[in-house]
């Protein structure tokens, strides 16, 4: 009730009773002087009603105001705050029709809520001006709706792959599947050594690179549509995926017969001349690259694969593109259990040499033979570091150069001379401090030790990082 209200009520009200005072005292006075006065007594009746019911009317009157004011305001309170319900279940449909297509649409996951997080933490830094902006306008609701529908977007397109290493644990990831290419790729060059008799071998040529063949996975199987779910990766789109892959990496090979002379001595101090033949097999990777398969693309594809090619994707194909390697423990147990074999005979006689060569890879070899990494292609048999070691890891996409922090068991090349080839090889036992510990053979006192150097030393070349 408003001060103006109580006012004139409370005029009224008091009008009212000094009025009926007035009236009472009269009609008193009038029913002494003729209270013998049948007409008086009439007139006085009528009087009293007349004067009361002229009262009733004036407070009647009054409560009326009263209450039509208090009901408007009363009306204009509840209209408002109808208005401010029905915008706040307006808001709430909307999030909840947007959650609800989430929801749809990633009907595998049995955690949205995680996995969005998660996504979410990826999204800030790319729209990290545009949220400050609108969280210092207290849009809370709207940064809901923007955060909510560019995750819709991303679980609902082909730029979803980039998150699918993050969306389900419980699904099949992309790393998993680039992972198990990997080890089948290896198996494919082992085979091939195995299958094929030899002396030596050597390859050549380079794999295609992972976002290459990302690239063309994700416009080959969209057809070039932005629409396409690419998040979560099932049966289907995994077969497409490695049909790419290998349809980008042909593995071919030829065998060659040289003929060496060598010169031996005898027990009798003779020089022998000795004529040897050995068969080396050439092993030759044709990795093919984005211009390779252009001539397969249409118009809709090649606009999509420029696309995604620009420079506002890098960070993406950064964390899709993570090195993978975790380090394994096994062949580091292995090679500790060697520390102070002396001459390296177990090692180059197991690796077929009738005498003594440099041991240091036929110790690593050894190593991981006893690990059973060799028949599962997890790491190559190899003797000669650069042209064997080397060139395998760097064949299967799994080289890191000497700036790289390594993980336990992974594999290290050196460079003593400083030419550019390496001349020995090692196996990282751990990495504590700024301090690389290795195990490795044909070292200071041809036996098996551990040594230490500096990350980044210069007299590192770089790492074979085994996909364990």
């Amino acid at each position: 009730m408003t001060d103006k209200v109580k006012e004139n009520v409370d005029i009224k009200t008091k009008d009212r009773y000094i009025k009926t005072k007035i009236i009472n005292k009269n009609l008193y006075d009038i029913k002494m002087k003729n209270k013998d006065s049948e007409d008086d007594k009439e007139e006085i009746n009528y009087a009293i009603d007349k004067i009361s019911n002229k009262a009733n009317l004036i407070s009647n009157k009054g409560i009326k105001k009263y209450n039509e004011v208090g009901r408007e305001k009363f009306y204009q309170t509840q209209n408002l705050l109808n208005e401010k319900i029905k915008d706040a279940i307006k808001e709430k449909k909307k999030s909840e029709i947007i959650q609800k297509k989430i929801v749809d649409t990633s009907k595998k996951s049995k955690n949205i809520v995680e996995n969005a997080s998660k996504i979410i933490k990826l999204l800030l830094k790319a729209i990290k001006e545009l949220v400050d902006f609108i969280i210092a306008s207290s849009w809370i609701i709207l940064v809901f709706i923007i955060v909510i529908s560019m995750i819709a977007f991303m679980m609902t397109s082909v730029i979803g792959i980039f998150f699918s290493n993050e969306f389900d644990e419980n699904q099949t990831s992309l790393i998993v599947v680039m992972q198990e290419l990997n080890t089948e790729f290896i198996q494919k060059l082992t085979s091939i050594q195995n299958a094929v008799p030899h002396n030596e071998f050597d390859i050549s040529g380079k794999r295609a690179e992972w976002k290459d063949i990302i690239s063309v996975f994700i416009v080959k199987y969209s057809n070039g549509d932005y629409h396409t779910e690419l998040i979560s990766l099932d049966d289907k789109k995994i077969k497409a995926f490695k049909d790419i892959f290998w349809s980008m990496n042909e593995i071919t090979y030829t065998t060659e017969e040289i003929t060496e002379e060598r010169e031996e001595i005898d027990s009798k101090g003779k020089v022998k001349k000795i004529i040897e033949t050995k068969t080396i097999l050439h092993i030759q990777i044709n990795g093919k690259s984005l211009d390779d398969t252009k001539h397969e693309l249409s118009n809709k594809q090649l606009a999509m694969l420029d696309d995604i090619q620009k420079d506002g994707y890098i960070e993406l194909w950064n964390q899709l593109l993570i090195n993978s390697s975790i380090g394994n423990s096994n062949i580091v147990e292995v090679a500790i259990s060697q520390i102070g074999e002396v001459g390296g005979e177990p090692y180059w006689s197991w690796y077929g040499f009738s005498s003594r060569v440099s041991w240091c890879a036929c110790f690593v070899s050894w190593c991981a033979n006893e690990c059973g990494y060799i028949d599962s292609g997890i790491i190559p048999k190899f003797s000669a570091c650069e042209n064997e070691g080397i060139t395998w890891f760097k064949t299967c996409n799994l080289w890191q150069d000497n700036s790289y922090i390594p993980n336990s068991g992974d594999i290290i090349f050196f460079d003593w001379e400083g030419d550019g080839h390496s001349d020995h090889v090692g196996i990282v036992e751990k990495v504590e401090n700024g301090i690389v510990y290795t195990i490795e053979g044909n070292t200071t006192g041809d036996m098996v030790k551990e040594e230490k150097y500096n990350i980044g030393a210069g007299v590192i070349k770089g790492y074979g990082t085994p996909n364990y």
